[in-house]
């Protein structure tokens, strides 16, 4: 499906900016926080706009990864925004996720983190996402298996987000 029509002008001032959505229902599908802090100063020092995002909430997940960047944050708004921003950006990062999902939906380049799922199985179907795995995760994809179906933990027991932080990606 795709949307009708999309809210324009953007909800926030400027162009050239990229949105991060760095959470999720599901905490192990989180990249970790330095990660994302990396990747914002990286855009900044790029000359974007770096835009992040977060559903519920009071903004304390937010500020504890983004307070020390030039990203701006935004929490709590309302579907009609957060689609008007994403479909503005020029690009949007963010985790496996339904905000992931929602910027494939509206056509902006996209680039989903993938922790658990492999980015073929999950968007296959979607030509403005690009899946990103990391590197060095030995359990990368174990989360689906066409044999078992689908499991939070890999076989080995350990959540993904527990996973060895020196791991590339």
């Amino acid at each position: 499906a795709r949307p009708r029509a999309v809210v324009r002008p953007a909800p926030v001032e400027g162009t050239g900016y990229v949105v991060l959505s760095p959470f999720s229902l599901h905490s192990c599908r989180e990249w970790p926080a330095d990660r994302w802090r990396r990747l914002a100063n990286a855009l900044h020092a790029a000359g974007k706009g770096v835009i992040a995002v977060d559903q519920p909430g009071d903004g304390a997940r937010l500020r504890a990864v983004f307070g020390r960047t030039h990203a701006r944050w935004f929490y709590g708004m309302s579907p009609a925004w957060t689609v008007a921003l994403l479909a503005n950006a020029d690009m949007m990062v963010g985790n496996d996720s339904g905000m992931t999902h929602v910027a494939g939906l509206v056509g902006v380049p996209t680039r989903a983190v993938m922790t658990h799922l492999t980015p073929e199985f999950v968007f296959a179907d979607a030509p403005s996402v690009e899946g990103i795995t990391a590197e060095g995760w030995s359990c990368q994809g174990c989360a689906w298996q066409p044999a078992r179906g689908y499991r939070p933990e890999c076989p080995r027991g350990w959540p993904a987000r527990r996973r060895p932080a020196r791991s590339a990606g």
